[in-house]
């Protein structure tokens, strides 16, 4: 959906960083290690997409297993019970994500199980770099350039730059995200 590759954002992170650009995403392409590179780049995306964005919440009603749990979505960054219920002492629950593979875990009575009805659950979901709008792949690349260039190389006046830049790309990502919830 973007128009950005990764290999085009890592680039963008090493040029920040005065690196030399590389061909491929392999580690020590053209000399230069990237796995920083692309370490950062996946932990900027995780980052801006747990802000939930107009592609990546989904909210959905579920029922408990044979095992009275209710195992979550392998791709969610975040899942949270959003329908009212109580227990026993008349306490609201309170049901977040937790555990590999991940389940709905119940906070108020510090159990995995759950009985009775349907419970509403709130996802926000992680998208694969590709399906990021090309917005927010821009934000996420500069974000991702700031903290590299800053890690690898500490320039303040570059840094400086690249958070007049962030700025503008996390706005321009807001933008087009509010646009998209319209629709």
């Amino acid at each position: 959906m973007g128009a950005i590759t990764r290999l085009e954002a890592i680039n963008m992170m090493l040029l920040y960083a005065g690196e030399s650009i590389v061909t491929s995403e392999e580690n020590d392409a053209g000399g230069t290690d990237i796995s920083l590179a692309t370490y950062i780049l996946d932990q900027a995306a995780r980052d801006f997409q747990m802000n939930g964005l107009a592609n990546n919440k989904l909210v959905i009603e579920v029922e408990p297993d044979v095992n009275d749990e209710i195992i979550l979505r392998s791709d969610a960054l975040t899942c949270n019970l959003i329908s009212y219920h109580t227990d026993q002492y008349n306490r609201a629950i309170r049901g977040v994500m937790r555990g590999t593979p991940p389940k709905l875990f119940n906070v108020t009575e510090q159990i995995s199980t759950w009985t009775g009805s349907k419970y509403v659950l709130d996802y926000t979901l992680k998208v694969e770099w590709e399906e990021l709008d090309t917005a927010a792949q821009q934000a996420v690349a500069i974000a991702a350039a700031r903290v590299y260039q800053i890690t690898i190389q500490g320039d303040a006046a570059t840094d400086n730059f690249l958070a007049g830049k962030e700025q503008e790309a996390q706005l321009q990502a807001q933008r087009e995200d509010t646009k998209a919830r319209r629709m």
